[in-house]
């Protein structure tokens, strides 16, 4: 086990695109949560080039539930247009676990270009269940913004447009992130 967990440390410092598979396949096949924590912390050390979030980004269209939310948790640091296109595609996977941590990651790399986009991804949950589990992080991405204009126009926006009362609900509790006049 402390080899593969050193193997995954080293990867991580020197490796590259080509790295990124032998890094999924020990996520994968890791034992327990200390061996999942390296490969994921392997993976997100790797260089932020364009073929390295490709190779991740490929690694993540393949797998499934755990693993797939692994893949997507070590891209939290890369901010490319690809990543967080992937990322709000990844919003709406009817499988909880992916979709949570795409949530958990874009509450961090939201910017006010793309926050329309997750407000939209947001508002089409039509499990309560699963709205309520990331609406924390929808809340944390509204305050990513910069700009409280930006992002009270953002949410009075997507409001308008929501026909669902579940989901008008939900804007409503962000309104108060949004911290403008226009919003209160």
């Amino acid at each position: 086990v402390e080899h593969r967990q050193a193997a995954a440390q080293a990867l991580g410092r020197i490796g590259n695109a080509s790295s990124v598979r032998p890094l999924a396949k020990a996520l994968a096949t890791a034992g327990d949560e200390s061996e999942v924590n390296d490969a994921v912390a392997a993976l997100a050390a790797l260089p932020d080039t364009r073929s390295v979030e490709g190779a991740i980004l490929s690694e993540v269209k393949t797998a499934k539930g755990a693993l797939r939310a692994q893949l997507i948790s070590s891209l939290a640091a890369r901010r490319g247009p690809k990543v967080i296109a992937a990322l709000l595609k990844e919003t709406g996977n009817p499988d909880p676990v992916p979709a949570k941590a795409a949530y958990r990651v874009l509450a961090k790399a939201t910017t006010a270009k793309t926050l329309p986009a997750l407000l939209a991804q947001f508002t089409a949950i039509r499990d309560a269940g699963l709205r309520e589990a990331v609406e924390a992080f929808v809340e944390q991405a509204v305050l990513t913004v910069e700009s409280p204009a930006d992002r009270s126009a953002a949410v009075r926006s997507r409001l308008a447009r929501t026909e669902d009362v579940e989901a008008k609900v939900a804007l409503i509790r962000l309104l108060p992130a949004c911290g403008d006049d226009a919003a209160l």
